[in-house]
């Protein structure tokens, strides 16, 4: 049975299926639980720079990498799964609801393992969906039409 536009517009559409609006709870609007921005990265040209940029994210390097958030791989990079389900129960645990993942085709957007963390940790996880920057598009997207991708967006999981 179809709903009707108001019961609709009583929900959201979850990675997990549609959820009642009043069962969000507490709402991070803007977060990337993986991603791979590596799309934007700037590589120094200074020898000393260069290994700094490669290096994992620390204390010895933080107040760099704070002014040259594009130029170190482990800063614009979320990869480790696990590490996203202990930060995400974090939250849950201070009373968090939903997440909305804003990462998007050309960030390492990976629906499934989005999935995985909603239901491993309990969480609601709201996915975004779309295209990033030129960079992170690849050159098939120039010779796509607007319905294309359209369709594109509509049909995503």
């Amino acid at each position: 049975m179809a709903k009707n536009k108001q019961e609709l517009g009583r929900q959201a559409q979850t990675v997990l299926g549609r959820v009642s609006a009043d069962a969000l709870g507490i709402t991070l609007p803007h977060e990337h639980l993986l991603l791979d921005a590596s799309v934007c990265f700037v590589e120094p040209p200074e020898a000393d720079l260069r290994k700094i940029a490669h290096e994992p994210v620390s204390l010895e390097n933080v107040s760099w990498v704070l002014y040259h958030q594009y130029n170190n791989l482990d800063n614009i990079r979320l990869l480790d799964e696990e590490l996203i389900i202990k930060e995400v129960m974090l939250y849950k645990k201070e009373g968090g609801g939903t997440i909305v993942d804003v990462t998007n085709t050309g960030l390492g957007r990976d629906p499934l393992a989005i999935a995985r963390i909603s239901r491993t940790t309990g969480m609601h996880v709201i996915m975004g969906s779309g295209y990033y920057v030129g960079e992170s598009q690849g050159s098939e997207m120039d010779r796509k039409r607007e319905e294309e991708i359209a369709a594109e967006i509509t049909a995503d999981i």
